[in-house]
């Protein structure tokens, strides 16, 4: 490994990993280059493979860098009377379910032990009966 030692080959390695980070500086900085990465597979492993040196030596997974920045976030649904809208907002605006009503809770305990898979597929249905 004294190959790696001489001041020649260090100054090349520099230089490369110099001209790789201004290159991938430019990329994930241009939202027009992520977007391009995005929607073009190619290109974008590409661009892997030229700045697979900066990129180990960053610690950066550039698939990732390019999904995280151009997939939008999605945003909350807001509830009419403020704060985010949630499972019990949904059950309380169904049409035809009054929740002061609702005796579901309050069925009798059968002496069969329920089936999981069973019980959703007949709690699916019910929802779906009633649009």
């Amino acid at each position: 490994m004294e190959e790696w030692d001489d001041k020649n080959v260090r100054a090349h390695i520099n230089f490369r990993v110099s001209l790789e980070g201004a290159r991938l500086d430019y990329l994930l900085g241009s939202k027009e280059e992520l977007q391009r990465l995005r929607h073009d597979y190619a290109s974008l492993t590409y661009e892997i493979k030229l700045l697979k040196y900066v990129l180990k030596h960053r610690g950066i997974d550039l698939e990732q860098e390019v999904i995280d920045r151009t997939v939008p976030k999605c945003m909350p649904k807001m509830s009419p009377k403020g704060g985010e809208w949630d499972e019990e907002d949904d059950e309380k605006q169904s049409p035809g379910k009054d929740p002061a009503r609702d005796d579901s809770s309050l069925s009798s305990v059968e002496s069969e032990p329920i089936d999981p898979v069973a019980a959703l597929r007949a709690k699916r249905l019910a929802r779906f009966a009633n649009m």
